[in-house]
C-alpha cells in the first residue's frame, strides 16, 4: 500500500513539473494568406504570422501550407521575445511543396535576436529555400540567434547566392 501511495506521489509530482507547452500559438499560413486570424481555415501571410511572433511573449509554430511564398521573410523579436519559434511545413506537406523563394532579390529567411534570456530553440523544418542573394552572408537562411539552439531539419536549400559567406545557410548562435 504505501508503495502504490508513493508511486501515486511521484507521479503527481511529475506532472507539476512537465513545462506548460500551450501557452505557445500556432499560426497557419498561405501565400494567399491575408487578415490576422492565422487559423488553419483563414490562414495569413507569412510575414504576418512572423510579426506576430516577435511580440507575443510566446514559444509560436508557424505552419506553412503547401506552395511557393516569394519574398523575403525576417523574425525579428522584441527585447523582451527571446522564445522558441518553429517554422515548418504543416503536416502532410513535403518540402517540394513548401517553397521560400526570394526571387534572387534578398536573403529568404532573415533570423535576428541578440537578445539575451534562457535558452531557446529554433526549428526549421520541411521547407525549401530557394533564389537568395544577400551582399553579405546567408543567401537562403541568415540566421544570428544569441543563446538560442538552431535546428534545420528536412530542407532543401539550393539556387542561393552570397557575397562574402554561406550561399545556402550562414548560422550564427
Amino acid at each position: 500500500m504505501k508503495r502504490e501511495i508513493l508511486k501515486m506521489a511521484l507521479v503527481c509530482l511529475a506532472l507539476f513539473f512537465v513545462p506548460d507547452l500551450s501557452n505557445g500559438r500556432t499560426f497557419y499560413v498561405s501565400p494567399g494568406g491575408a487578415g490576422s486570424e492565422c487559423s488553419y481555415t483563414h490562414p495569413c501571410a507569412l510575414q504576418t504570422a512572423l510579426d506576430e511572433a516577435e511580440a507575443n511573449n510566446e514559444d509560436d509554430t508557424i505552419n506553412l501550407l503547401a506552395g511557393t511564398y516569394e519574398g523575403n521573410f525576417s523574425y525579428r523579436p522584441d527585447e523582451s521575445e527571446h522564445k522558441s519559434i518553429t517554422i515548418k511545413g504543416a503536416e502532410g506537406t513535403t518540402p517540394e511543396r513548401v517553397v521560400l523563394d526570394g526571387q534572387d532579390n534578398r536573403i529568404v529567411l532573415l533570423l535576428l535576436d541578440d537578445t539575451s534570456g534562457d535558452l531557446a530553440e529554433v526549428l526549421i523544418e520541411g521547407l525549401t529555400l530557394r533564389n537568395g542573394m544577400s551582399p553579405g552572408s546567408g543567401g537562403g537562411l541568415y540566421a544570428l540567434m544569441t543563446e538560442y539552439d538552431i535546428t534545420i531539419r528536412n530542407c532543401i536549400i539550393h539556387d542561393n547566392q552570397a557575397q562574402a559567406f554561406g550561399g545556402g545557410a550562414h548560422i550564427n548562435s
